[in-house]
């Protein structure tokens, strides 16, 4: 008893000296009407992984009707310098960089027509860059 008395008391120290942040509702995402707000999702989303530095890559995937990638994303292109161990290390936080940014919410009318088409999402890391980062999607 004694111990459950001491924990409930340090609880309620901590939560009255504010250290324990209440945890913010997550915005919901308005869902993609277009390429363009599918593109907007992954410019938000996507996080270059460590070790990318000054590399291009660029993605080939299809989307289901929940916005979830059809099987594995394909780097259809990748721009790295470095050995192949760590061109490999570097392919494969790029993939899953990737699908830590779907489901993509989509509207009614993405849903019916994404699916099974083949898009590309580009990705740019510029180190001289101002913001550093350039990006496209788009069908192919």
């Amino acid at each position: 008893m004694r111990c459950f008395v001491t924990v409930v008391a340090f609880l309620a120290s901590v939560l009255a000296a504010g250290a324990v942040e209440k945890e913010k509702p997550t915005e919901k995402e308005k869902p993609a009407e277009n390429m363009q707000d599918v593109h907007m999702h992954f410019v938000k989303c996507f996080q270059p992984p460590l070790g990318a530095k000054a590399s291009q890559v660029t993605f080939h995937f299809s989307l289901n009707r929940d916005g979830g990638i059809i099987g594995e994303p394909r780097i259809g292109w990748l721009k790295f310098q470095g050995s192949d161990k760590s061109r490999k290390l570097v392919e494969t936080r790029f993939v899953a960089a990737l699908k830590r940014c779907v489901p993509i919410p989509l509207s009614r009318n993405m849903a019916r027509m994404a699916p099974g088409k083949v898009y590309f999402f580009r990705f740019r890391l510029e180190p001289g860059k101002t913001d550093g980062v350039e990006t496209d999607i788009g069908p192919y």
